[in-house]
C-alpha cells in the first residue's frame, strides 16, 4: 500500500534532465532486421536506447550500480566521471579529449553538406550550396520546383532501413534567394499531400 512518503522516489525530484555524453565508444542494435531498437554505449554502460526510431531516444543512461546489499556502493559510471573531474581541475584543462576528435571537431570543425527537413523541425531556409534532405516516415515522392511551379521535379525517397525514408533534391548549385517549393505524393496510401511547403535558399 503507497504512503504519503512512498509515493516518491528517494531523493526525489532528481538532477535535471539534459542530453548524454557525446563520448560515445559504440553504438549497436539487434540482429534481427525486424528490430527497432538502437543504443549508444558510453563510459561503459548503456546511454541512449532509441524506439522505435533512430532519432528518438527513450533513456539518457543504463547503467550499473554493484553492492553487497548491506555497506558496499558503487554507481559505476558516476565513480568514474568524478576521477576525471577532479584530474580536469588538477590539470587546469578538460582531460578526456581526444587528439584526432580535438583536431576534426574543435580546430576543422568540418561542416555537412546538407540541411535537413523533417515534418517536426520544418527549416525555413537553408544556406546556399547545400543539399536539402527531406526525412520522413513512409515511402513518398517529392514533387519540387524552384521557379513557382513553372517546372517541376520528382525525387523519390529512399528506404533507410532506419524507420526513415529520404530524399535530397539537388539545392546545392541554386543561387541565393532561390524559393524552393515542395510537395509529396504517399506512395503508399495512393494521395496526394494537398499542400505545399516553402524553403528559401540564402547567402
Amino acid at each position: 500500500m503507497l504512503t504519503e512518503s512512498t509515493k516518491n522516489a528517494p531523493g526525489q525530484p532528481g538532477i535535471p534532465a539534459r542530453w548524454t555524453t557525446s563520448a560515445k565508444s559504440g553504438v549497436g542494435t539487434s540482429l534481427s532486421t525486424t528490430s527497432r531498437v538502437w543504443f549508444t554505449l558510453s563510459h561503459g554502460i548503456l546511454d541512449e536506447i532509441y524506439y522505435p526510431r533512430v532519432d528518438q531516444a527513450c533513456t539518457r543512461d543504463l547503467g550499473l550500480i554493484v553492492t553487497d546489499g548491506q555497506d558496499f556502493f558503487s554507481e559505476e559510471k558516476r565513480h568514474a566521471e568524478h576521477v576525471k573531474l577532479c584530474r580536469s581541475l588538477h590539470d587546469g584543462t578538460v582531460f578526456d579529449m581526444p587528439a584526432q576528435t580535438v583536431q576534426r571537431y574543435l580546430k576543422q570543425q568540418p561542416g555537412s553538406p546538407l540541411a535537413i527537413w523533417r515534418f517536426n523541425h520544418k527549416c525555413q531556409s537553408i544556406p546556399v550550396g547545400k543539399t536539402l534532405r527531406v526525412e520522413v516516415l513512409d515511402a513518398a515522392v517529392v514533387h519540387w520546383s524552384s521557379d513557382r511551379w513553372q517546372t517541376s521535379h520528382d525525387a523519390k525517397t529512399r528506404n533507410t532501413d532506419l524507420g526513415v525514408h529520404v530524399a535530397d533534391l539537388p539545392t546545392g548549385d541554386l543561387p541565393a534567394s532561390t524559393g524552393l517549393t515542395f510537395t509529396f505524393y504517399w506512395i503508399r496510401e495512393e494521395r496526394w499531400e494537398g499542400m505545399d511547403h516553402e524553403v528559401r535558399i540564402e547567402q
